[in-house]
């Protein structure tokens, strides 16, 4: 099994619901590396399923994630007759380095104009016995 870790920005992101009800995303991703030198950057399809998926979706696009998976490699024909390799990263957790620019906004939590009032605590005479509830006295008892 080839397991790998990786560093991804999500550039798009597609849903779905398989019958049983779990979230399915798929979508595709970019990358970057070194190749003599310099920073270069590469893009796959990835998908992920369940908890993870929720967590990617919340996420949203433009979301920097390290994520854990296996690489799934393809073999797809053209019509030419050749055969090009392509990689689709499935992702089995993540964790979420910065959040998207496509997650919603918190709505803003309006201030509370009435000041808070202090309620006013005295001593009292004794009537009660500490937990809330009133005793009775002996001559209060009608025989």
């Amino acid at each position: 099994m080839n397991s790998t870790t990786q560093k991804i920005r999500i550039d798009e992101v597609f849903t779905n619901y398989n019958p049983e009800g779990k979230l399915q995303l798929s979508g595709r991703c970019s990358f970057q590396f070194y190749e003599r030198g310099e920073i270069q950057s590469g893009s796959f399809g990835f998908s992920a399923y369940g908890n993870c998926a929720v967590l990617l979706n919340e996420a949203g696009v433009g979301s920097v994630v390290i994520g854990t998976g296996r690489l799934n490699i393809a073999s797809v024909e053209l019509e030419a007759g050749y055969k090009e390799k392509i990689a689709t990263f499935t992702i089995t957790s993540a964790e979420i380095i910065r959040s998207g620019a496509s997650q919603p906004q918190p709505a803003p939590v309006a201030p509370i104009n009435q000041p808070l009032q202090l309620a006013v605590v005295g001593a009292s005479n004794g009537n009660h016995n500490g937990n809330g509830k009133h005793t009775i006295e002996l001559e209060d008892i009608p025989f």
